[in-house]
């Protein structure tokens, strides 16, 4: 058991059993045999040994056999129905986990990758999902029939991102003949969110449709757009004149009519929705390059 501290604030640690790695550092420690370590380098210490060296060699073959023996372990399948098709928005795959409650209760995570290699600062904006949500919500944008086998077969992968999950279908015979409408209709985006101790929250399903307010601005946005080319109209004032609105509200308003086509296409469709609402997010402001609007609505 480690040993029990206690800080000058009153905050104490300690007092647990060790934990495999601590007790593999202690094993593996030169400094009982009299050794120091430097730089990568081991020399003769000045301190006297506390250990016998055929002992501690003894215990090196032991842990070392042991160590080959995981190497050469077959990896188990995970069981998990999105394992090897769920990546992070930074293109690292998410692996399928689990973390033991003090009750003994499996809590079942996908982790990304970076995170597991411990490698933080290459992780997605969201690098843990609790395992069943995310499966449910799959399964429930793809809809009743949506079994393991069939799910494994149709989907390319699952992407997280903060605001939303995408769910890129993989390319059948159809789809590659009719190529126009290939890049539109493989993409499902659900919009969800973390919240509640890392649960996944559906904000929308894509079964609520478009949104009136936001196919209201669209078309608005688009008409003062047609004014602009037509040189009926050119500059917000004028806009708002002709529109009978304020000045402010044509600046907020039409940047929606310069999105990205595919952004559009899926606002329209009602398989993207804005979260929280319309006039908040359009003041955010919305950036110029389509990559960016993707990310960002």
């Amino acid at each position: 058991m480690s040993r029990r501290r206690t800080s000058s604030t009153g905050r104490t640690w300690g007092g647990v059993n060790f934990s495999r790695g601590a007790l593999y550092w202690l094993l593996r420690n030169e400094v009982y045999i009299g050794r120091v370590a430097h730089k990568g380098q081991v020399y003769e210490g000045r301190q006297q040994a506390i250990v016998e060296r055929t002992l501690w060699e003894k215990v090196q073959e032991l842990l070392s056999g042991k160590s080959a023996a995981r190497e050469h372990r077959p990896i188990a399948p995970s069981g998990r129905q999105l394992a090897g098709l769920l990546f992070d928005d930074r293109g690292n795959s998410m692996s399928p986990t689990y973390t033991v409650g003090r009750r003994g209760r499996r809590y079942l995570y996908y982790v990304s990758q970076a995170l597991l290699q411990n490698d933080k600062g290459r992780a997605g904006s969201i690098a843990r999902v609790p395992a069943e949500e995310i499966e449910r919500l799959v399964h429930k944008a793809l809809g009743p029939s949506s079994e393991e086998e069939v799910l494994r077969k149709h989907v390319e992968r699952v992407i997280v991102h903060a605001d939303r999950v995408e769910i890129v279908k993989a390319t059948t015979d159809e789809a590659i003949a009719n190529a126009v409408e290939a890049s539109a209709s493989r993409t499902i985006v659900v919009t969800a969110r973390l919240a509640h101790r890392n649960r996944a929250r559906i904000l929308d399903d894509g079964s609520a449709g478009p949104n009136p307010a936001l196919m209201r601005a669209l078309g608005r946005a688009h008409e003062w757009r047609g004014w602009i080319e037509q040189g009926e109209a050119m500059s917000y004032r004028a806009i708002a004149k002709k529109a009978g609105v304020t000045s402010s509200y044509v600046q907020t308003i039409l940047p929606l009519a310069f999105l990205a086509p595919s952004l559009t296409r899926e606002l329209l469709d009602g398989r993207r929705q804005l979260s929280g609402q319309l006039m908040i997010r359009m003041r955010r402001g919305i950036p110029a390059d389509w990559a960016q609007q993707t990310d960002r609505l």
